[in-house]
C-alpha cells in the first residue's frame, strides 16, 4: 500500500454506516484528511427459479426519490459467512429460498467512498416458501423476468443502479444469456 494512515477517527455512527476521518501521507509525503463511510459487507444475489426467471424487485430507494429494479441483498451481520447473508436476506426479501447458492464474485461497492465489498451469488431453483419480511424501511415488490426481458430492461434503461446492473450482467454471463469472445 502506497499510503500511509496515520491516524483514524470515527467522527459519526448511524445505524447503516460510520463516517470515518483518516490522516493519510500521500505518496508524495503529503499529509492529507480522507474521509470514508464504514459500511458493512453484503452479499447480493440474483436467484433464478427452475423455468428461467429472475426473480426481481422493485424498490423504493428514498435517496434517489424512485423506485428501482434490483436484486436482493443485504449486510453481512457479525460473524456471517457470505453464502448464510446471501440466504437469509433472499428468504427476508423475496420469501424464497434455493437449492443452490453459487458464489459468482466478490466486487467493491463504492470504491472512492468505501471499501464495503459484495459477495455475488447466483441463487438456483429458487422458490416462494413464505412471506417477505421486510423491515419499516423497506418498500419492494417482487417481479419475474426472463433473462431476455432482464437484458432489455437494462438497455432500455430501466435498471438505473449501477452496481446491480454490473451484477446482473455477470450473473447473465454466469448463466449463459451473454456470451464473450
Amino acid at each position: 500500500m502506497s499510503w500511509e494512515v496515520l491516524n483514524t477517527e470515527t467522527i459519526a455512527q448511524t445505524p447503516r454506516f460510520d463516517l470515518v476521518k483518516e490522516q493519510v501521507r500521500l505518496p508524495n509525503g503529503k499529509i492529507k484528511d480522507f474521509y470514508l463511510t464504514k459500511h458493512s459487507d453484503s452479499a447480493v444475489i440474483m436467484p433464478v427459479t427452475s423455468d428461467g426467471k429472475i426473480v426481481m424487485l422493485n424498490e423504493y430507494r428514498h435517496p434517489c426519490r424512485e423506485r428501482l429494479l434490483s436484486l436482493a441483498g443485504g449486510h453481512l451481520e457479525k460473524g456471517d459467512k457470505p453464502e448464510d447473508a446471501a440466504a437469509r436476506e433472499l428468504m427476508e426479501e423475496t420469501g424464497y429460498t434455493a437449492d443452490r447458492f453459487e458464489f459468482v464474485q466478490a466486487v467493491f461497492a463504492d470504491p472512492p467512498r468505501t471499501g464495503r465489498r459484495w459477495y455475488f451469488f447466483i441463487a438456483h431453483n429458487a422458490r416462494p416458501v413464505a412471506k417477505q419480511q421486510l423491515t419499516e424501511f423497506e418498500d419492494m415488490e417482487i417481479t419475474l423476468l426472463s433473462p431476455v426481458d432482464l437484458l432489455a430492461a437494462i438497455a432500455d434503461g430501466k435498471v438505473t443502479n449501477l452496481p446491480d446492473m454490473g451484477l446482473m450482467y455477470l450473473g447473465l454471463h454466469k448463466l449463459g444469456f451473454i456470451r464473450s469472445k
